[in-house]
């Protein structure tokens, strides 16, 4: 990952002016989207060079005021650094036909090709947790303990992972402090997505349970 000093310190430089409601109101989104490209570029470039022309190309265009303009210089940016990667599919979303969604006021093409890197990010915290799983129950198809073993060991991971890195894996915010209680929501179409939850939450049912607030497992790499 950037050394956080530096990325800081990216985001503290003056923003162009905005101009009118529409961009202020996506703009007020400019630090997360950073995060999630500063992310993007540690994901897919190998080495320091490429990381950093690849994070300094997004973090241009990042930083413009939200329109066609920048979009148009995120799909350059994405041309360049993601084609031959599992992000590549990504590309295509930058674009669309220009359009204002009315829920985040941002360009269609800016929040489908947000929407895509969110998805692939989880997508491969997913498979990561999967395969320190699998590795730990090898038996996973041949006995029942093994499956349970194996869903209770992947979900523990993607959660813990979730709560206790520095950078969030799938929308890429930086998390000065770690979360207390985090929790699993599978969407409809499939995308998925951690919601955190204060320490001292309650727990609703009361019946028999052996704690009342929302206690977390950790797992291998990722204690808090």
């Amino acid at each position: 990952m950037r050394v956080l000093g530096t990325f800081v310190a990216l985001v503290a430089l003056s923003m162009p002016p905005l101009n009118g409601h529409f961009g202020k109101k996506c703009s007020i989104n400019t630090q997360k989207l950073l995060s999630l490209l500063n992310l993007l570029c540690n994901s897919t470039q190998v080495t320091v060079t490429t990381r950093d022309a690849c994070y300094g190309c997004f973090f241009r265009a990042g930083s413009l005021n939200p329109g066609d303009t920048q979009v148009a210089l995120l799909s350059q940016c994405a041309t360049m650094y993601l084609v031959n990667t599992s992000y590549a599919p990504c590309i295509a979303t930058l674009m669309q036909p220009s359009a204002v969604s009315s829920l985040s006021h941002c360009y269609t093409g800016h929040c489908a090709f947000v929407q895509c890197i969110r998805r692939f990010n989880s997508a491969l915290l997913v498979d990561e947790c999967m395969t320190q799983a699998l590795a730990t129950n090898p038996n996973f198809q041949t006995t029942q303990a093994g499956r349970i073993a194996l869903l209770g060991n992947a979900t523990g991971c993607i959660l813990a992972r979730a709560r206790c890195s520095q950078f969030n894996p799938i929308t890429g915010v930086y998390q000065g402090t770690t979360l207390s209680a985090t929790t699993l929501q599978i969407a409809p179409n499939g995308d998925l997505r951690v919601v955190a939850f204060p320490p001292n939450l309650p727990t609703v049912e009361l019946f028999c349970s052996s704690r009342n607030t929302l206690d977390q497992a950790v797992y291998q790499g990722a204690i808090c």
